[in-house]
């Protein structure tokens, strides 16, 4: 009965420094979050600034498509919309209003922490889940473009995009430990190990 009783104090403990580093990895989240939309939003200024550009030198790799305004992401502030023209006569749309390919992705997920721990689990790996997808399509695009055309203020850009694809992998880490943790508990009370979070590279 001692023994049994230290185990599911221990227990108890250890779920508390879960739901604590949960808090933690929520924070790191929301702050990766909104550098994504300030990245976007430096994005969406270079990109109109090179479109400018280009369209005056009679270039024709970039073009503008109908503007319009959106609500952007959590922020609610407008942007246009623009595309690119990708190699192999693809165009793959990049949207820089909250639509399109990725764009739309972007939403809201505020974390609740009175949630129980395996929907805080699910709701932490699906905001990654979307920016990830976000940042790679985005940078994928301005790499190509910076490359080909723009080696100068694109690359730079498509630098701190690196930066803060790093600092996504560093939450990513971070989530996998908790959802160990977490498994590790179910475990130990006699239940099976569940999802967690998982990375499609």
């Amino acid at each position: 009965m001692i023994e049994q009783s230290k185990k599911i104090h221990s227990l108890q403990e250890e779920q508390v420094k879960i739901e604590r580093r949960q808090v933690y990895i929520a924070d790191i989240v929301e702050g990766l979050e909104k550098q994504q939309q300030d990245l976007f939003h430096l994005l969406a200024s270079v990109e109109q600034s090179l479109l400018k550009e280009v369209q005056g030198g009679g270039g024709d790799y970039l073009h503008n498509e109908n503007r319009s305004h959106a609500d952007y992401g959590q922020g609610g502030k407008a942007s246009s919309s623009s595309s690119l023209h990708l190699p192999g006569g693809e165009e793959g749309e990049v949207r820089l209003d909250g639509g399109g390919r990725w764009g739309g992705r972007y939403q809201d997920s505020s974390f609740d922490s009175s949630s129980s721990s395996s929907s805080s689990e699910e709701l932490l790996s699906q905001r990654l889940k979307n920016i990830d997808d976000q940042l790679n399509e985005v940078h994928l695009s301005l790499c190509d473009t910076a490359e080909r055309y723009y080696p100068g203020p694109l690359a730079v850009l498509a630098q701190v995009l690196g930066v803060h694809q790093a600092a996504l992998q560093s939450a990513w880490k971070e989530a996998n430990d908790v959802e160990q943790r977490i498994d590790s508990i179910k475990q130990n009370l006699g239940g099976g190990g569940g999802g967690g979070f998982h990375r499609n590279d």
